[in-house]
């Protein structure tokens, strides 16, 4: 089975995952696989544009590399400009790596992405315009994914925000709109030979979506991937106490922790701890892949810190004051001080 969700049990995860791609700066392993990509997509002189994508491919990995580690150390005032190019060469070198005459017109050179450059007086960061433009890096990417449900649509900070399930735990603090809801899932039996994992869902999302069992299992399986084997069912006799039971069935994968792209749904998604959670709508605008919406986080950052530098730089000094009051007082609960008598 293709693995898309690669786990990496380091103490360093970070340094761990950039040296996986330093295979991607050795030019035999990129003509081959950008070869096999070609040949893939039926062009008909793919060894010869391998060679010549080969370079400015490896280059783009190395910049998008290096804009990381700048970041670990950059200031506040410049790391959303320092990490989003990075983003953008990333996608750069996967939009080649598919699209081998990119870029063949001049359109495809901008962002495709606008936000207000002026922001207004009475500015809330979570109520602001991200404009998703017809032509672009990001659009081009969306075309290769075949995700056009995204193009020319205008999102709010706060929903690109609450679709990141790492973030989780601090948007419901923040933003009075729920955006997902965790979803309880049994570990592997490793002594069952069924190719089934269940997973346990409230009651009250039923309610969210005016469902009962069985209509919520297909409005689950009409989200699966185009690829995906998996379906969901209804789990007979194992309703618990406000908490409804399914199952998850699979012809191959004997649990979804073992499968590479979880349960191959855009309904849920997975943080980096293995919890997921269940998208709370079903508009196929939201349900974009994580990395679009970090990519368009960090162009409204990014030039949010570039064309509004004195309000960025002001948010940047109260970010670092509070950083510093918070790791005082840390330090002095850890010695028994208390931050009062101080």
């Amino acid at each position: 089975m293709p693995r898309s969700i690669r786990r990496i049990y380091d103490e360093q995860p970070h340094a761990k995952m950039w040296d996986t791609y330093l295979y991607l700066e050795s030019e035999p392993t990129v003509l081959q696989l950008l070869t096999k990509r070609y040949e893939q997509r039926g062009e008909e002189k793919a060894q010869h544009l391998a060679y010549a994508n080969a370079t400015p491919f490896i280059f783009y990995v190395r910049q998008a590399r290096e804009c990381f580690h700048t970041s670990r150390t950059a200031s506040l005032t410049v790391k959303p400009l320092v990490l989003y190019y990075g983003v953008m060469s990333l996608t750069k070198a996967y939009v080649l790596s598919l699209d081998p005459h990119y870029p063949d017109r001049t359109a495809l050179l901008r962002h495709g992405l606008s936000t207000r450059k002026r922001k207004k007086l009475n500015y809330r960061f979570q109520n602001d315009d991200i404009k998703v433009q017809k032509e672009g890096l990001l659009p081009h990417a969306l075309s290769l994914l075949n995700l056009r449900h995204g193009f020319e649509e205008t999102y709010k900070v706060w929903e690109c925000l609450g679709q990141l399930p790492q973030l989780y735990n601090v948007y419901r603090q923040i933003v009075p709109h729920q955006a997902l809801h965790p979803v309880y899932v049994s570990p592997q039996d490793r002594f069952s030979a069924d190719c089934e994992t269940t997973l346990y869902i409230e009651e009250s999302l039923l309610d969210h979506f005016h469902l009962g069992p069985e209509g919520f299992v297909r409005m689950l399986n009409r989200h699966n991937a185009r690829h995906a084997k998996g379906t969901f069912v209804v789990k007979p006799d194992q309703n618990r106490n406000r908490y409804v039971a399914l199952t998850w069935k699979h012809p191959e994968c004997r649990h979804v922790s073992r499968s590479g792209e979880g349960f191959q749904n855009t309904m849920v998604l997975q943080d980096a701890t293995g919890q997921f959670f269940l998208r709370l709508t079903t508009e196929r605008r939201l349900h974009l892949p994580e990395i679009v919406y970090y990519f368009m986080l960090l162009f409204h950052l990014g030039m949010l810190a570039r064309y509004e530098t004195e309000r960025w730089g002001r948010s940047c000094s109260r970010l670092a004051a509070m950083s510093a009051s918070s790791f005082t007082n840390c330090c002095n609960r850890q010695n028994g001080i208390s931050p009062t008598s101080c």
